[in-house]
């Protein structure tokens, strides 16, 4: 996994081209249902979570079932994937909200939800997950020296019934708005390849 958020060029080109998905109204899924349904239950063990974890979210996939990731995924080791969109709701506010779930045969191993939004700050989400009862606990880089416009937080993500996990939070910002998204990480390598916009 590159270490910059290379997703977001995914985003805000998955916004667009999925515009007409959102024409029907979705149904709001709140971040924190989101992100604990795509959390292992506590004390189970397994290689990757099964590919229909999230079928009773009102998520608009674009395929029933995963398809052959692009090749420079498969570099990665994540040979299927599946994109979606959703309405997520975060606090008060609501965003159209594209989805990308990554795995192989063995199951998901990476879920990314991520959003455009005009500006920062970029501490909604989080506020919002603890409002629900999830736990974040810093893991790497500070939210204090990332950058206004880019940056990189890890956290480990705590929830009821659940195994802890790496949660990445990043953001990057142009002319014409800001990326946001959060992606949990289920392999140490990955979250070992995150580098910090602040260098620490």
């Amino acid at each position: 996994m590159s270490s910059k958020p290379g997703w977001f060029p995914w985003i805000v080109a998955g916004v667009l081209a999925l515009a007409p998905a959102f024409a029907e109204a979705q149904q709001p899924v709140k971040l924190s249902v989101f992100l604990t349904t795509f959390l292992a239950d506590a004390n189970v063990k397994t290689r990757g979570l099964p590919w229909t974890t999230g079928a009773s979210l009102p998520v608009k996939w674009q395929s029933p079932k995963p398809v052959a990731a692009a090749a420079y995924l498969q570099q990665q080791g994540f040979t299927l994937s599946r994109e979606g969109t959703a309405r997520v709701a975060v606090g008060a506010e609501q965003f159209d909200a594209t989805i990308q779930v990554l795995g192989n045969d063995a199951g998901i191993q990476q879920v990314t939800i991520g959003w455009n939004q005009l500006s920062g700050p970029f501490d909604a989400a989080p506020r919002s997950l603890g409002t629900d009862g999830i736990v974040l606990e810093p893991l790497k880089c500070k939210r204090e020296t990332e950058g206004a416009s880019y940056g990189n937080l890890v956290h480990v993500v705590k929830a009821p019934g659940k195994t802890a996990s790496a949660l990445w939070e990043s953001w990057n910002c142009a002319h014409d708005g800001c990326g946001y998204g959060i992606t949990i990480l289920y392999r140490k390598s990955a979250v070992a390849a995150i580098e910090c916009a602040s260098g620490g």
